[in-house]
C-alpha cells in the first residue's frame, strides 16, 4: 500500500472541508501520494482552480497548487469522461448536517464507487441518515475540534488546532474475517491526517465520541451565535458560563437515559477547555448567523430536545437555545 496514490474528495468544501483538503494536498509524504478534489460553491472553486488554494496558519500563508475542484457532479463527469474513472479511496462529506440526504442523492454516482465515505460533520444521528443510502461497512465517522474560517474564495484560515477522531459507527455490520482489512484502511486514513498536520486518534467507540463532541457543541455553538462572542470570550461572563454548564448537563442526562457508554469525565470542563484553546475562533454556528445562513441547531441542541420529548423529559435550556436560534433564522427570511 505504501506506493499508492490516494484519491481523496470533499463534498461541500466550505471552511472545514477546504482546510482538510488543502492540508492533505500539501502533505509531501515519501510513503504515498495524494490527489485531492474539492466540490463546492462556484466563486470558491473558480478561485482555487485559477490561482490555487491559500491556507493561513499562525499568520503564515501557504499556497497549495496541486488541488482543484468542481461545482457539481455534472462538471466532474464531463471532465473525467475523457480521462476515465476517478474512484475515490476516501470521499468526505463536509456539508452542514441538514444537507446530508440531498448531498448523497446529488453525488450518488461517486459515493457508490468510493471505497470509504467519511462523514466529517457536527451533529447527532448523521450516520443513521447516511445508512439509508450507503452500505454500513463503508461509512466512517470523523469528528474534529479544529477550527476553520473561509475568509474569502480561495483563502481558508486554520483558526484553532484541535483533535480529530475517526472510527466505524457500524462495526457490528462487518464480517469478522474482514476486520483487519477495515482496520488497515482506517489506520491509513489516520496516517494521512497525521502527516497532514492534524492531531488524530483512531477510536473503536466513535458513537460515544459523537456524544462527547456534541457536549462541546452544546456548550459553545448556540451561546456564541446568540451573543456574537468568540469561543474564549464566552468563558469570561460568569452567568453565561453557568448556562453553558446547565445545557451540557441536560444533554448528559439524556445520553445516560439512552444508555450511551460514556466515560467518567467532566464534560463541562472539556467544553471550557475547547473554548479556551480556540479562544479567538468564531464557531460554525456563529459564522452561519453572521452570514444569515441556516444553522445546524436541529442536529445539536435540537436533537437533545427531540430525544427528550421521546422520553417525556424536559430540557429547558436546550429548548430555549433551539427556539432562539430558529427565531434568528426566521428573521432574515
Amino acid at each position: 500500500m505504501n506506493s499508492k496514490t490516494y484519491k481523496i474528495g470533499f463534498i461541500g468544501a466550505g471552511s472545514i472541508g477546504t482546510l482538510f483538503g488543502g492540508k492533505i494536498a500539501s502533505n509531501q509524504s515519501e510513503k504515498y501520494k495524494t490527489e485531492v478534489i474539492l466540490f463546492g460553491r462556484k466563486p470558491h472553486i473558480d478561485m482555487v482552480n485559477r490561482n490555487g488554494l491559500r491556507v493561513e496558519e499562525n499568520g503564515k500563508v501557504e499556497k497549495v497548487s496541486n488541488i482543484f475542484g468542481f461545482t457539481d457532479i455534472q462538471s466532474y463527469q464531463t471532465f473525467f469522461k475523457v480521462l476515465g474513472l476517478h474512484n475515490f479511496d476516501f470521499l468526505f462529506l463536509t456539508t452542514k448536517a441538514y444537507d446530508i440526504e440531498q448531498s448523497i442523492k446529488d453525488y450518488k454516482m461517486i459515493i457508490e464507487k468510493c471505497k470509504f465515505f467519511v462523514l466529517l460533520q457536527n451533529g447527532l444521528g448523521n450516520e443513521e441518515t447516511a445508512r439509508n443510502y450507503i452500505s454500513d461497512h463503508k461509512i466512517i465517522r470523523a469528528l474534529t475540534t479544529d477550527g476553520a474560517f473561509l475568509k474569502r474564495p480561495g483563502l481558508v484560515i486554520h483558526t484553532g488546532e484541535g483533535l480529530t477522531q475517526i472510527g466505524f459507527p457500524f462495526s457490528q455490520s462487518r464480517v469478522n474475517d474482514s476486520k483487519d482489512y477495515y482496520k488497515k484502511w482506517l489506520y491509513r486514513l489516520k496516517e494521512i491526517l497525521l502527516d497532514s498536520g492534524f492531531k488524530t486518534k483512531q477510536v473503536d467507540e466513535i458513537q460515544t465520541k459523537c456524544w462527547e463532541k456534541i457536549f462541546v457543541n452544546i456548550g459553545i455553538n448556540a451561546f456564541g451565535a446568540l451573543t456574537r462572542l468568540e469561543n474564549g470570550k464566552l468563558l469570561e461572563i460568569k452567568n453565561l458560563k453557568e448556562l453553558m454548564h446547565k445545557a451540557i448537563k441536560e444533554a448528559y442526562e439524556i445520553a445516560k437515559r439512552k444508555n450511551v457508554p460514556l466515560e467518567k469525565k467532566d464534560y463541562t470542563e472539556a467544553a471550557y477547555q475547547v473554548a479556551q484553546h480556540t479562544y479567538n475562533n468564531k464557531n460554525s454556528m456563529l459564522q452561519d448567523i453572521l452570514q444569515k445562513k441556516k444553522t445546524e441547531i436541529d442536529y445539536i441542541n435540537g436533537k437533545i430536545v427531540e430525544y427528550a420529548r421521546e422520553m417525556g423529559k424536559k430540557v429547558p435550556i436546550n429548548e430555549t437555545l433551539t427556539y432562539l436560534i430558529k427565531g434568528l433564522e426566521e428573521s432574515w427570511k
